[in-house]
């Protein structure tokens, strides 16, 4: 069981976003947003294949030295914007480069 759920952890969302035309329509338990399109560019469209009860994980909210400028603004504005989701349970985690886990409600 272990490993089924690492293997979803780090393979299921790194496919659904490498090629996110071939998952259409699909739902999935949990996505780990990693990269840019699954938590700026393509965010509604991630968030509406999550499951009711699936998770929506996201890292790199804290500041970091390496952000190019302005982007401390697209951050606030993605938790300002899942803060608002009515469908979704926040959890804001300031621990390593800062982790929102959300589950869907509905």
């Amino acid at each position: 069981m272990r490993k089924l759920f690492f293997t979803l952890l780090l393979t299921l969302p790194l496919t659904l976003m490498a090629q996110p035309h071939h998952h259409k329509g699909e739902k999935f338990d949990l996505v780990f947003a990693d990269a840019w399109p699954a938590k700026y560019s393509e965010v509604d469209e991630i968030l509406d294949s999550i499951k009711v009860g699936g998770l929506y994980i996201i890292d790199d909210l804290l500041t970091q030295p390496n952000w190019p400028k302005g982007h401390q603004e697209n951050v606030d504005r993605l938790i300002e914007y899942l803060e608002n989701r009515k469908n979704f349970n926040l959890t804001k985690m300031n621990w390593s480069t800062g982790i929102i886990i959300a589950t869907k409600k509905h």
